[in-house]
């Protein structure tokens, strides 16, 4: 599925980007879809839609953070991160 880097300013000037999976393979099908989905939440002022490949450097890093993220969510009480069932913390 292709990835989306999604930008768009919304009112009161607070910009919003994010990376989106979504399984629409054209772009202008993925533009209003998201424009779309941009209104819903409110006024839109700035909308930008970019198909973006998974080679990139904007997708690495945007991977990486992701990853980083996963791993400082983690507190340590509840459930054990990884595979198994009846894995022990």
């Amino acid at each position: 599925m292709p990835y989306f880097r999604i930008t768009y300013t919304a009112t009161g000037g607070k910009s919003h980007t994010g990376i989106k999976e979504y399984h629409i393979r054209n772009i202008d099908d993925a533009f209003d879809f998201f424009l779309n989905k941009a209104k819903a939440a409110g006024i839109v002022t700035d909308f930008y839609c970019v198909m973006i490949s998974t080679k990139s450097d904007e997708y690495k890093n945007w991977l990486a953070a992701k990853e980083a993220r996963r791993r400082t969510l983690y507190t340590g009480e509840g459930r054990a991160p990884g595979p198994g069932k009846y894995r022990k913390g």
